[in-house]
């Protein structure tokens, strides 16, 4: 079924993008707090 399959690749962009966020987010948070941490 193609409308299987397409839900499933949007599933899958859905869960990367996600991932993606979360990643970077967690990066710019860990950055933040040791670029706050060098200034003191």
């Amino acid at each position: 079924m193609p409308s299987r399959k397409l839900f499933l690749i949007l599933g899958a962009k859905l869960v990367i993008i996600s991932l993606f966020l979360s990643y970077r987010s967690s990066v710019a948070y860990v950055v933040y707090k040791s670029d706050e941490a060098g200034h003191f």
